[in-house]
């Protein structure tokens, strides 16, 4: 089975869904998109 992160806002209720592992540059700009 692949992983899957869901990053959540809970201020805004936005997600963001990653697949597989991410690396560390990938989670910042997915913290940064939901900012």
């Amino acid at each position: 089975a692949t992983p899957t992160l869901v990053i959540k806002d809970k201020h805004s209720g936005r997600s963001i869904t990653l697949q597989g592992a991410p690396d560390g540059n990938v989670l910042l700009s997915a913290i940064d998109w939901l900012a």
